[in-house]
C-alpha cells in the first residue's frame, strides 16, 4: 500500500508559474505576432519599365495598400492622346481598392483631369472627321477657364486651315494641357513625401555606368 506524500508548496508554486508562463507565451504568439497584411517595409514595382523598391517602412501601410498606391500613381494612369488609354486610366483610378485615405484628394484630382482630357480628345477626333468647330467649342467650354477658351479655339481654327500639319494639331493639344487644371502629379508626390514613402530606383543607364571597366593605358 502506497503512502500519501505531501508535495512541497514550493513545487506547486513553481508548477503554477510554469503553466501560467506557457499559457501567456501561447497567447502572445497568437495575438502579438504581426498579422498577415500588417505593415510592410517595401515592395518591388515597375516604374517606367524598371524594377524599383517602393519603400514605406515608416508609413504603417500594408502590402495591399502600397500596391494600390502604386496602381493609381501618375505613371500607372497615363494621360495620352489615346482614348482607349485614357478610359483605362480612369477605370483604374475608380476601381482600385485598398487605396490609403491620404490619397483621396489626389485620386479625385487625377480622375477629373483625365475625364476632361478624354472629352477633349473625343471632341478633337470629331473635328478631324467633320471640321465642326462649334461642336468642339461647346464640348470644351466647361473644361477650361473662360479666359483661356477663346485662345484654344483660335488654335483649332489655325490647325484646320493648315490641313494635315501634325505640328498645328499638336499645338491645339498642348494648349489644352497647359490651360487645363492640375494633373495631380505634384499632389501625388507631395502626399508621398508627407507619408514618408518613396520610390528607390536604379535605372539601366546608371547600372551600366557602375560596371564600366576603366580603360587600360598603354605606356
Amino acid at each position: 500500500m502506497r503512502s500519501k506524500q505531501n508535495v512541497p508548496a514550493t513545487y506547486v508554486s513553481a508548477a503554477w508559474r510554469l503553466s501560467a508562463l506557457m499559457s501567456f507565451n501561447f497567447l502572445c504568439i497568437t495575438l502579438c505576432a504581426p498579422a498577415l497584411g500588417g505593415p510592410t517595409k517595401s515592395i518591388t514595382v515597375l516604374l517606367f519599365g524598371q524594377p524599383c523598391e517602393l519603400s514605406g517602412k515608416e508609413s504603417g501601410l500594408t502590402e495591399k495598400q502600397l500596391r494600390a498606391l502604386h496602381q493609381i500613381s501618375p505613371e500607372q494612369t497615363p494621360s495620352t492622346e489615346s482614348i482607349a488609354t485614357l478610359k483605362s486610366s480612369i477605370e483604374r483610378l475608380k476601381s482600385t481598392e485598398d487605396v490609403p485615405d491620404a490619397l483621396a484628394h489626389y485620386r479625385h484630382q487625377r480622375s477629373q483631369f483625365l475625364k476632361n482630357r478624354l472629352k477633349f480628345e473625343e471632341a478633337l477626333a470629331a473635328v478631324h472627321q467633320n471640321g465642326q468647330v462649334k461642336a468642339f467649342a461647346d464640348t470644351t467650354r466647361d473644361l477650361l477657364p473662360a479666359r483661356r477658351h477663346p485662345a484654344l479655339i483660335k488654335k483649332l481654327e489655325a490647325a484646320l486651315r493648315s490641313g494635315p500639319s501634325v505640328r498645328a494639331w499638336e499645338s491645339v493639344r498642348e494648349s489644352f494641357i497647359d490651360y487645363s487644371g492640375p494633373d495631380g502629379e505634384e499632389t501625388f508626390h507631395r502626399i508621398l513625401r508627407r507619408m514618408k514613402i518613396q520610390y528607390q530606383c536604379t535605372f539601366e543607364e546608371e547600372r551600366d555606368e557602375e560596371h564600366v571597366e576603366p580603360s587600360s593605358t598603354t605606356r
